[in-house]
């Protein structure tokens, strides 16, 4: 565990600097407040034909991989960063759907197919407790990451709608997310997506637990 925090904080560090680094540490180990949207999918209407791409990314060098704890390392040769609690979400039975290019990480995003899944990470599974029902097809997901050199180049909407595809082919109907409501080109991305913004919440988070309230 210290040494994917150590590996995990390099990269951070490296990738987007001191003070991202400081800010993620405090938001999750010692305190954090934020004002969420949730943010729905339906996913039978979503657009799944567009890539929404930038049209300098060659398509023909992008590969998609979907990941759970039955199909796992990548194969060789595919260069990936430290991702904090990649293997635990995995184990808890989390799928992973993540986009390449050139074989480097583009985005990854996380679908919780079951409500077991969703305890990989407490925000999730507060949503999955307000606002899923498995036994009627709806679902969550959440954690999509971009590398940040590429950001804005339509590789984070590409993540979340292969993610919705990816739900939707096996029998979900409906997935909820979170967006952090000062996260503006988050919130574009997902509008963007086909996401539809359906509630506000606070979620303060400290060592001894969450708590979750309208907003």
């Amino acid at each position: 565990m210290i040494k994917d925090l150590a590996a995990r904080g390099k990269d951070v560090l490296f990738s987007e600097g001191l003070a991202t680094l400081a800010n993620r540490t405090i938001d999750r180990f010692i305190y954090s407040s934020h004002v969420y949207y949730i943010m729905r999918y339906d996913l039978s209407d979503l657009d799944y034909s567009s890539d929404g791409l930038h049209p300098s990314i060659n398509t023909g060098f992008c590969e998609k991989f979907i990941l759970d704890s039955a199909h796992h390392p990548l194969p060789h040769g595919y260069r990936m960063p430290s991702l904090l609690d990649f293997d635990k979400r995995l184990h808890y039975g989390c799928i992973a759907l993540l986009i390449f290019y050139r074989k480097r990480l583009m985005t990854i995003g996380w679908s919780c197919p079951t409500l077991e899944s969703s305890k990989a990470n407490v925000l999730w599974h507060e949503l999955a407790m307000h606002y899923a029902d498995y036994t009627n097809g709806i679902n969550v997901g959440g954690g999509q990451w971009t590398d940040p050199e590429f950001r804005g180049m339509g590789f984070a909407t590409q993540g979340v709608l292969q993610r919705a595809k990816y739900s939707y082919s096996i029998g979900k109907t409906i997935t909820y997310g979170t967006c952090d409501i000062t996260n503006k080109p988050a919130y574009a991305m997902q509008l963007k997506a086909g996401g539809v913004p359906v509630a506000r919440v606070k979620v303060i988070k400290t060592p001894l637990g969450i708590k979750w309230t309208p907003y």
